[in-house]
């Protein structure tokens, strides 16, 4: 089995040395089994990484999605965990998501449904022709359409805008580059 650290290595071995005990030191189902009951909770924590990681990757479509559907992560939902429905009976979205199977699929679907038709509606927002008309404080979308990325107009000249984007950082957007970036007002 490939493994990412020394202790699964070790962890992993141990369960084929078990394994071979019991006389099937070749079947991979049961050295799995015994792998995985000697730390279940890794597995648990993987499965809701693995889903974070999965609700990161899709991307400024994705995150659009969310803000328009679902307030950006944070409308409350009815809590379906079992552990914890009793003390919150409702919770944001986008912790649910984390843990909750059959809602992430739920969710995955209407996204599925959604993205066509706001690729068919085009971008939302005005589009930007000229720089100097850009006021302090407007939300700017901008970039190719797998990476659009966001960011508020922190000056804007005819020559330049300077916005500072969500992740933190500073973009100079040019004249040159309205074409290729296709930037967009959205508030």
């Amino acid at each position: 089995m490939p493994t990412k650290s020394k202790r699964d290595e070790e962890k992993w071995q141990k369960a084929k040395s078990i394994a071979k005990e019991k006389g099937d030191g070749d079947n991979y189902a049961l050295i799995m089994g015994i792998y995985k009951n000697m730390d279940p909770d890794y597995f648990k924590k993987a499965a809701i990484r693995i889903a974070s990681l999965w609700l990161q990757a899709k991307g400024p479509l994705w995150q659009q999605f969310m803000d328009e559907v679902y307030e950006g992560g944070a409308k409350q939902v009815r809590n379906t965990n079992r552990d914890t429905q009793d003390r919150y009976p409702m919770v944001a979205i986008s912790t649910l998501l984390k843990t909750d199977r059959k809602l992430r699929k739920l969710v995955r679907g209407q996204f599925a449904r959604w993205k066509p038709q706001r690729e068919k509606q085009g971008l939302p927002g005005e589009a930007v022709e000229d720089l100097g008309e850009l006021q302090r404080g407007q939300q700017l979308e901008w970039g190719p359409p797998n990476q659009r990325a966001r960011g508020v107009v922190q000056k804007a000249r005819p020559d330049r805008a300077i916005v500072k984007r969500n992740d933190g950082q500073v973009q100079h957007i040019r004249p040159t580059d309205l074409e290729s970036w296709q930037p967009r007002v959205l508030g």
